[in-house]
């Protein structure tokens, strides 16, 4: 797992909702949310971005949280 949940942790945290309501956001279910949390699945590239605005993320964040590790739909 290259994402570091640490960090997005943090983010989470700090938002002032649950993260069913962030998952209901992201438009997936709390189940997939929380399996791409526990690194069980990749966020899509969609998804990190929606996550990252949400969350208001900056580009180094993301960098440290993501990497390379997104699942891209081509």
């Amino acid at each position: 797992m290259a994402q570091n949940v640490g960090v997005l942790r943090q983010f989470l945290d700090a938002y002032p909702a649950t993260q069913n309501d962030i998952a209901r956001k992201l438009g997936i279910n709390y189940t997939s949310f929380s399996r791409k949390l526990n690194g069980e699945r990749k966020f899509t590239i969609e998804e990190a971005l929606k996550l990252a605005e949400l969350l208001q993320i900056n580009y180094t964040d993301f960098k440290q949280i993501w990497g390379n590790d997104l699942k891209n739909y081509d």
